[in-house]
């Protein structure tokens, strides 16, 4: 599932819309909030009362500010992007330990967002409030991203966008599109590999890789979307292993045969 993450007004709904144009379908979130307008229709709008109800049952439930964000498991099912925050993606990752998560993380810096907070009708108080919160756990997302502990999460696709600029989103969703398509093709790959033993797995289907470390070779096992990003920095030697093992077939053709 493709995640899409970003402090308040990085323009996240933009992307989100050209998302939509490429048929791609979006989880609906539940939020006490109160609604925008007529047309804010993004939110499944409920009461204090069901939010704490369902509490028990949710998953990335997360609070922002005076209200509660999350999902049911239900809401999820045949959807293909979640605009979600950092607390609610590390929750979502606990709920589903097996699946790998794309990223798209949106920035813009405080001035250009507060700028578009207030002409969509917030205050400065309530933009002042909610990015006190935002700073503090997104501070957590980039630190990690810049980290060698992003092996010890399942992300398949991370990838930035400054959004400082009133951005046409459509060349970028296109990138975006074109790359989890690469990931698909790839995982078709991994899972032929695998099948054939030609990739080591443990009993949680994590993939054996191996590094050096001062000089001294190691071994970790990854998750299958970790082991996909760690071939697209690597394709050249990708592909060399995958020539190796399949001659001058077409790995395609194979897979429709077999």
């Amino acid at each position: 599932m493709l995640l899409i993450l970003g402090k308040t007004c990085s323009g996240k709904d933009a992307f989100a819309k050209e998302l939509d144009k490429l048929g791609y379908k979006p989880v609906i979130s539940r939020t006490t909030r109160k609604k925008r307008n007529k047309e804010d229709n993004k939110y499944i709008f409920v009461s204090k009362e069901q939010a704490e109800r369902e509490k028990n049952q949710s998953i990335a439930y997360t609070e922002i500010g005076d209200n509660v964000y999350y999902v049911l498991e239900e809401d999820l099912d045949g959807k293909d992007y979640y605009i979600i925050d950092y607390k609610g993606f590390l929750k979502l990752e606990e709920s589903f330990p097996n699946t790998d998560f794309d990223i798209v993380y949106l920035t813009a810096d405080e001035e250009t967002r507060k700028e578009r907070f207030i002409k969509r009708g917030g205050t400065i108080e309530q933009f002042c409030k909610r990015n006190i919160a935002e700073k503090e756990q997104f501070k957590d997302f980039i630190a990690i991203t810049q980290s060698t502990d992003l092996e010890n999460h399942n992300i398949r696709f991370l990838t930035f966008l400054d959004n400082n600029f009133e951005n046409n989103f459509e060349n970028f969703t296109k990138e975006v599109d074109n790359t989890l398509t690469w990931f698909e093709n790839i995982g078709v790959i991994i899972d032929f590999m695998i099948e054939k033993d030609h990739l080591s797995v443990n009993s949680d289907r994590k993939i054996r890789v191996y590094y050096t470390e001062n000089n001294e070779e190691k071994v970790r096992y990854v998750s299958k979307g970790n082991f996909a990003r760690i071939l697209q920095h690597d394709n050249e030697g990708f592909r060399y292993v995958l020539d190796d093992i399949l001659g001058n077939r077409n790995i395609f053709e194979i897979l429709s045969k077999s």
